[in-house]
């Protein structure tokens, strides 16, 4: 038991020696190609610990990637669900208040570009005072240079 005892604490001395080595102490004692094989495992350990900090942060990429991809599912079917238009923006061209198809419309000053967002319409209040609300679309101008 004695001899067991004795070998533990060999060992323990061992390895606190190897760690204050490794952190910079107790060097002095070391010819060349025990600071070679030191240099070494220390070369090895870095090499070890990047690879595993890599996969980690691999591994934190496609959860991450996972999540946008289910997030885009989820959206998708709610769109579906409430049957709501994708969003994709409306454009058309005004002169003067007149809404035309063509781009090439003749060579007015006055031309400006239109982006059509939905929303709620406000009351009618022409049909009879009734409080009913639709869906339209408000107009955000831009004036083309």
């Amino acid at each position: 038991m004695q001899e067991d005892l004795q070998k533990l604490n060999e060992i323990n001395e061992d390895l606190q020696r190897q760690i204050r080595q490794r952190m910079g102490d107790c060097l002095e004692d070391l010819n060349f190609d025990q600071l070679h094989c030191l240099e070494q495992d220390m070369e090895n350990a870095v090499q070890f610990i990047r690879q595993r900090k890599y996969k980690v942060i691999a591994t934190q990429i496609d959860t991450k990637k996972k999540k946008v991809r289910n997030e885009r599912e989820i959206h998708r079917g709610l769109l579906q669900e409430f049957d709501l238009p994708k969003e994709e923006p409306q454009y058309g061209l005004v002169d003067d208040g007149e809404y035309h198809h063509v781009l090439g419309y003749d060579n007015s000053s006055h031309v400006l570009a239109l982006r059509l967002q939905p929303c709620p319409l406000p009351p009618n209040l022409h049909a009879g005072g009734a409080a009913g609300t639709g869906s339209g679309s408000c107009v955000t101008t831009y004036t083309l240079l």
